[in-house]
Parts: C-alpha cells; structure tokens; sequence
C-alpha cells in the first residue's frame, strides 16, 4: 500500500472529492498543537494550509452554500476545539476561516424569501384593510400596482386572492 505524504492526501481529498475527511485531516494537528503555538514557523506552515483548504473550498463548493458554510463551521469548530487553549493558533484560524465574510447562496435565498413573505403579507393586508372600509377592487389595484411595483395582472391576481366576497 502506498503512503501519502500529507500534502498528497490532501490534494487527494480535493481531486477525489472526499471533502468529509477534512474534519479528520484538520484533527491530526492535535497532537502538535503545543509545537505549532510555539513556532512561529509552524504556525506560518498551519495557516497557509487552512487558506489553501478555503481556496480549494471556494472553487468546488462556493455556488452550494449550505454545505460549504457546514463545512466551514465543522472545520471552525474542530479548530476553536483543538487550540482552545492557544490563543495564537486560535486567533490565526480565526482571521483565516471564522472572520471570513460569508454571503452564501442559502443565505441569499433565505433572505430573498422573507422579503417575498413580507411583501406578500403587506398585499395581504392592504386587500384585507381595503375591502374591510369599503374600497373598491379598482382603487385597490392601483395601489397595488403604485405602491409595489405589480403588473395589472400581478395586482389582479392578488386581489382575486385576498378579497373575500
């Protein structure tokens, strides 16, 4: 059987993408955590490696947010665990992975989500309110079409939705 060195087993985790091995791969540092808090070199050696396992993970899983940010909080974790009491090592990985400024596509969605969900109770409301003091369907539409920007159809159709007749 032949031995990987660890630069080749992790190029090989990326190529063959086994990205759920990283946890393991990132927890053989525990044994040298104390050497790496002390060497300066080490820790030079350790911080390059985790932004070269966030370049890797940008490129193969960056557009498939939810399991990126999984990955990256697992990989946070498992450091914040094994360093946790070397503040230098801790706050290295820190910058790299945790201060990283994460917009990722679950996020983007989740976000855009609520905004539909409010714009469409805020409709929902308005149609209620309307009707309840005796609008009329027409003045309605034209609110709606004003206020959010709706087509004449869109308008419509959230007014067949919500009047209650």
């Amino acid at each position: 059987m032949e031995t990987l060195s660890l630069k080749n087993m992790l190029d090989e985790i990326f190529q063959k993408k086994l990205l759920f091995l990283l946890p393991f791969y990132i927890m053989r540092y525990e044994k040298d955590k104390k050497k790496i808090n002390k060497s300066e070199t080490e820790l030079h050696k350790l911080l390059e490696e985790y932004e070269s396992i966030l370049q890797h993970l940008d490129k193969i899983l960056y557009a498939q947010g939810a399991i990126y940010g999984r990955l990256l909080e697992l990989i946070k974790e498992i450091s914040d665990y094994i360093f946790k009491k070397e503040e230098s090592v801790k706050k290295g990985i820190g910058d790299i992975v945790g201060g990283k400024v994460l917009e990722l596509q679950t996020d983007k969605a989740l976000q855009k989500g609520k905004e539909l969900g409010e714009k469409i109770g805020e409709i929902k409301g308005i149609c209620e309110t309307a009707q309840e003091f005796g609008g009329s369907k027409e003045s309605l539409k034209k609110k709606l079409i004003e206020k959010f920007n709706l087509t004449e159809v869109e308008a419509q159709s959230h007014i067949d939705k919500y009047w209650k007749e």
